[in-house]
């Protein structure tokens, strides 16, 4: 991550608006996008520095979240969106508030402990609660960024492997 000054800037007058300590906001806009204004969930409508989903970005007066991101290219113009969606949830009493803002904002305020719904965890593999979210966030683990890396690389591998089964099993009818 290689923040321009200006983005820097911004950032801490963000946090200092809404009371928060910039690190956390870095680390929040960090785990979501690599701070890369044009990221993707390839499973879901999500895109952008926070990872804005269709039905926020309607909520913000876009058409979905790729039209958000086509307004909005570049970290400085999206610093404002974040912005304004965040101000909605202002104030922030800890961590978890701002963080389940992104995430997944009903739970924002109930215990860590809570267990996510079927379809979020379906599109966030690897985060079964609460308090998965702010541990990737925090990069504390449990279920961890290397947990996390590693069972997705486990995924890729039984796919590779099934797919070259599939391959060789065709390959060899037509001998």
């Amino acid at each position: 991550m290689n923040l321009s000054n200006q983005e820097y800037l911004k950032i801490i007058q963000i946090s200092k608006d809404l009371g928060i300590n910039h690190n956390d906001l870095i680390k929040l806009i960090s785990f979501e996008s690599g701070f890369n204004p044009q990221a993707k969930n390839p499973l879901s409508s999500a895109k952008g520095l926070i990872q804005f989903i269709d039905e926020t970005a309607r909520e913000l007066g876009f058409e979905n979240s790729e039209h958000l991101i086509t307004q909005h290219p570049t970290v400085l113009s999206q610093l404002d969106i974040v912005y304004e969606y965040l101000v909605k949830y202002y104030p922030f009493k800890n961590k978890q508030e701002l963080y389940m803002s992104v995430f997944l904002p009903s739970y924002r305020k109930l215990n860590p402990d809570t267990v996510l719904p079927n379809g979020i965890r379906l599109v966030n593999p690897g985060i079964t609660t609460i308090q998965d979210y702010i541990n990737l966030v925090e990069r504390k683990g449990a279920p961890g960024t290397s947990i996390f890396v590693i069972l997705s690389i486990i995924g890729i591998g039984i796919f590779i492997v099934l797919k070259g089964k599939k391959y060789v099993g065709n390959r060899t009818k037509r001998k």
